[in-house]
């Protein structure tokens, strides 16, 4: 059999296309900090409240220019007048909810499942084990759990596309962002948080309090070799629900918590005003018809040529995302284009929301119709009702429901997708022949790829994304996201080691907390039998074992444990991460006014608009806005000859915006 570390190089040599595996030059632990802070920070306004939150939580003072009402901001002390009559969405997602306006608006607090578990009952992370030892470091857990020396190694699914993942990173940005504590112009608030001395002294000084957390580095970690920590933020704090000063504290949920494609638009007016043309209900664009520059984050320097502007501040994270923004905002411009032909009488406002309206309908019929009958099993699907009822309407509203985000959802469940991350994203020409190859880890930032090919690079990464197997789903991820993640000359992070120490930073309870929560059985013991792991291989278990050596299962941290347990039949996800992924998307759902799906006849569709609507998908969307020929008609699926075939483009059902058409409007 052929050594691993010569696959590489036969592949080169016998292949037909270039593989980019060049990588970034300067910037060093600033680049890496700086792409961190500018794609995960976000919005002003809410580092702001947060700041006040933490100053008056110290006792501190915070000059003029600082303050923010946090009160007001946090929590539901102003009661907002909503217009039942109004049909569109607001932009911040307020008054979706009649009875309490701020549901899943933006921003607001995280909720919870189960009561957090801070260090202190209150704010600290949590970081002792359950016998009073200290738990073991996060970057220790990845590598021991986590880590693969040989990308070849990385299981990948026969029958699902890369596309699942990029689907799946793009729908998360839609519902949940948990911002950094950053500067307001999402800077570091310090250049590293790996600090000692009188550093460390000044960084508790700061407006929020220390914002660190820094991830501890083992002495003998084979890549990270003479660090002794990886920089880390925390995430922003605001008071919980009952507004309490001195209370437990709660994470913050920037973004809208609903399906409504507030990653194309954003999530507040002056956003979404940013990203209109202002003409016929366009979106902004660029020549070679493409996502408008953000200058302010351009001149921060996090990307490799101008960076890109749309509805969400970690567009520019990786380019096949960047794809998938640049995709949607055409989508919706050809839906804008389209309804002026049949109704040439509306003005600029009554074409951009009747354009967001559907596109925002088209992502809830792709997410739970095609994407999330992948991810869960039939009986999760069945009983949090994610499953359509069609062909007619389906009246699930239910006002009592509060659709936010939970904690654990955003912290630790929806990251399950970084497991099926490829090592290598293809580029592919309209015929499907490879073009150009690219690791992952030199895709962060990199929008000078897109730029330089005019545009073409889009078409490329979109179709990789239908042709690429996505990684499975197990305990191993790519190195280039444990050990590469934002690279920057000799600088680097640990994504699996971030999604664990978010988990403590959140005061996220552990592994089989979640169990019980969902009704599974705790482990008691590290083995595989009765009364241990049931849902673990045997080797899943010994590396868990290893990585909390001499502690409790109660210790294991729910990332790590759920993300190593077996896929439920017929789904993607093991039975954890099935409970909890299910159980948000069915809140989602069934606390929207505006679900696509409601008999509203003020904020909903006709029934020959939903039976159009339910015909959108994925594989049609990028046939329409690309130079794209034939596809798949499941993007999700690979193409087999005879389940999921090639097709032309002109094969696939087709939305038909003519039922948009105005019936009372004359042609003259």
């Amino acid at each position: 059999m052929m050594p691993s570390t010569w696959r590489p190089v036969l592949w080169v040599l016998t292949s037909s296309f270039l593989l980019v595996t060049s990588q970034p030059s300067g910037g060093g632990a600033d680049l890496t900090n700086r792409q961190h802070a500018a794609f995960v920070g976000g919005r002003n306004s809410v580092i702001q409240a947060g700041q006040a939150f933490q100053a008056a939580r110290a006792g501190r003072v915070l000059a003029r220019s600082e303050m923010i009402n946090f009160t007001e901001y946090f929590c539901n002390s102003v009661q907002e007048q909503c217009n039942v009559w109004y049909p569109y969405r607001t932009p911040n997602s307020v008054c979706n909810n009649l009875a309490n306006p701020r549901w899943g608006s933006a921003p607001t607090q995280m909720r919870r499942f189960l009561a957090p578990a801070y260090g202190d009952g209150i704010s600290l992370p949590r970081t002792k084990s359950v016998t009073g030892a200290d738990l073991p470091s996060a970057r220790f857990i990845s590598f021991i759990v986590h880590v693969t020396e040989d990308p070849d190694d990385i299981p990948k699914y026969r029958d699902f596309t890369h596309m699942v993942m990029q689907w799946g990173h793009f729908t998360d940005h839609d519902i949940t962002h948990s911002q950094l504590q950053t500067r307001p112009d999402r800077r570091p608030l310090l250049d590293d948080c790996c600090l000692e001395g009188a550093a460390a002294f000044a960084a508790r000084a700061l407006p929020g309090g220390n914002p660190c957390f820094p991830i501890s580095v083992p002495p003998n970690d084979p890549f990270f070799v003479g660090r002794t920590c990886l920089s880390f933020t925390r995430s922003i704090q605001a008071p919980n629900l009952q507004c309490q000063l001195n209370g437990p504290v709660e994470q913050v949920n920037a973004i809208t918590s609903f399906l409504d494609s507030s990653n194309v638009y954003g999530s507040s007016k002056e956003e979404i005003d940013i990203h209109r043309l202002w003409v016929d209900g366009l979106l902004n664009f660029t020549d070679y018809n493409l996502l408008p520059t953000d200058e302010k984050e351009t001149a921060m320097g996090v990307c490799n040529a101008p960076c890109f502007d749309a509805g969400d501040t970690r567009r520019n994270e990786q380019m096949g995302l960047t794809s998938m923004h640049t995709l949607m905002m055409r989508e919706h411009n050809r839906i804008a284009r389209t309804l002026k032909k049949y109704n040439p009488h509306w003005n600029d406002e009554k074409l951009f929301q009747e354009s967001r309206k559907i596109v925002g309908a088209m992502a809830q019929k792709i997410t739970y119709s095609d994407w999330l009958q992948l991810i869960l099993d039939p009986l999760t699907r069945r009983k949090n009702n994610i499953d359509s009822t069609g062909p007619g309407f389906a009246n699930v509203y239910d006002p009592t429901i509060d659709p936010s985000i939970r904690n654990v959802f955003g912290a630790a469940a929806f990251r399950f997708g970084h497991t099926l991350v490829r090592t290598f994203f293809s580029r592919r020409r309209p015929n499907y022949s490879v073009n150009v190859i690219h690791r992952t880890s030199d895709l962060f930032g990199k929008t000078k790829i897109i730029r330089d090919s005019r545009g073409n690079a889009v078409h490329e990464f979109l179709r990789g994304q239908l042709v690429d197997s996505a990684g499975k789903f197990d305990r191993h991820i790519t190195p280039t996201l444990t050990n590469e993640l934002f690279k920057s000359g000799t600088n680097s992070l640990d994504l699996a080691a971030f999604n664990i120490q978010r988990g403590r930073d959140h005061g996220t309870q552990s592994y089989n907390a979640w169990r019980e929560f969902c009704g599974l059985p705790r482990a008691y013991y590290f083995t595989t039998g009765y009364g241990g792991f049931t849902d673990h291989t045997e080797d899943a278990v010994h590396q868990l074992a290893k990585a909390y050596a001499g502690l409790s299962p109660d210790d294991v941290d729910v990332f790590p444990g759920a993300i190593s347990e077996r896929p439920v039949p017929g789904g993607i996800v093991g039975p954890t991460f099935a409970c909890l992924i299910g159980r948000q998307f069915g809140f989602i759902k069934k606390g929207d006014r505006f679900w696509y799906e409601l008999n509203r006849p003020v904020t909903g569709f006709s029934r020959a608009q939903l039976a159009e609507i339910r015909k959108a998908s994925l594989s049609k969307i990028i046939c329409d806005n690309t130079d794209t020929f034939f596809v798949q008609a499941n993007a999700f699926r690979k193409a087999r000859r005879y389940r999921n075939p090639y097709q032309s483009c002109y094969a696939l059902p087709q939305v038909d915006l003519s039922k948009w058409c105005e019936a009372t409007y004359k042609k003259w």
